[in-house]
This record gives structure tokens, sequence and C-alpha cells, in this order.
């Protein structure tokens, strides 16, 4: 029953918004002197609205975050793992230094011209 009135909540919402911003739009356009002849004219932004309030409304973090985290196998639906699952030991180890001489005696054209051009 709680679901349900928890999506019966966000609908209400939903609707409220859509009225609020139809009801605003027509008091502005009794003030300008505006004329909207069409339904498309009517309800495009009241539409557009309650569509980004929906949105947000539903937006599931864990439901998104797991189209980025895949496993090695692929990336079908049901091998997602959730956010909450990643272990942080399967980070990269950080490489360790390597010493000045070491890389100049491998990569001698390393200089590094400071001066400006000459054109």
């Amino acid at each position: 029953m709680a679901l349900f009135e928890s999506k019966l909540n966000d609908f209400l919402i939903i609707c409220i918004t859509f009225v609020l911003v139809y009801w605003f739009q027509q008091v502005d356009d009794i003030k300008r002197c505006k004329e909207r002849v069409n339904l498309y004219e009517k309800i495009k932004l009241p539409l557009l609205v309650s569509a980004i309030v929906a949105l947000i409304i539903f937006w599931d973090n864990e439901r998104i975050l797991s189209v980025f985290i895949t496993t090695e196998e692929g990336t079908h639906a049901d091998k997602f793992i959730k956010p909450s699952e990643v272990n942080m030991q399967s980070l990269p180890q950080v490489l360790p230094p390597v010493e000045a001489s070491e890389l100049k005696a491998s990569h001698p054209d390393l200089d590094i011209f400071t001066n400006m051009p000459e054109w």
C-alpha cells in the first residue's frame, strides 16, 4: 500500500506542476495580450516542465551508474555491478617513482625549449 501511495504522490506532484505552469502561462498571455491558437502551443511549455520534474522525481542513481560500471565478461544487463559492490582493492597499484638519471638515459630527446619562437 505504501508503494501505491508513493507513486500516487509522485503522479500528483507532476499533475500539479503541469496545472501551475499552464495557469501561469495563461495569466502571462492575458497580461501580454498573446493568443495561443492550437493545442501544441498551449501545452508545450507545461508539458516540458512537468517532464523535467518527472525526470528528477524518478531519477535512480544506482541504475544510472550501473550503465557505466560493468564486469569484465561483457556489458549485458544481467552482469552490471551495483556501486555498493565495487571493491576498493581492485584499483591499480601506483607505479614507483622513476629516477631522473634513468629517464634521461632511456629518452635522450627530452629537451624543452622555453624561448619565444622567432617568427
